[in-house]
């Protein structure tokens, strides 16, 4: 992130004016969250995948298929509470404005809310089909 995108003093009229401004805090709760979403998804195709891999006839390639989406589960989990302790930490006036960056990510939506848009769609509910 460049030095122009984060300012650590105290916010100023300029600094307020940015449509996209928010604090760290802000930013960091988004990312938290979207970790918390990620980390249901791969619990869920842990549950759902693991017993079918584990019971296949190449069952020893499998295994190692299974263990991989609990280390993504526990890799999503460990980040999300690293996002969360960061963000506990950060002062209230750190402003940030993601806008630049937020562009710079493929998918649409998780750019909106990485951009604190406010009135982005829901992510699809455990279960759903998301067509692209």
């Amino acid at each position: 992130m460049a030095a122009s995108d984060i300012s650590h003093a105290l916010p100023d009229k300029t600094m307020n004016d940015i449509p996209t401004g928010m604090t760290m805090n802000e930013l960091f709760a988004i990312i938290e969250a979207e970790l918390v979403d990620l980390g249901a998804y791969a619990e869920r195709m842990q549950e759902v995948l693991s017993p079918a891999l584990v019971a296949s006839p190449e069952s020893s390639l499998c295994r190692q298929e299974a263990q991989m989406l609990d280390i993504l589960t526990q890799r999503l989990q460990g980040l999300r509470t690293f996002m969360e302790h960061l963000r506990r930490g950060l002062p209230e006036t750190w402003l940030v404005d993601p806008s630049r960056a937020a562009r710079a990510v493929v998918l649409g939506t998780l750019a909106e809310r990485l951009s604190g848009a406010k009135d982005v769609v829901p992510l699809p509910a455990a279960g759903e089909i998301e067509l692209f």
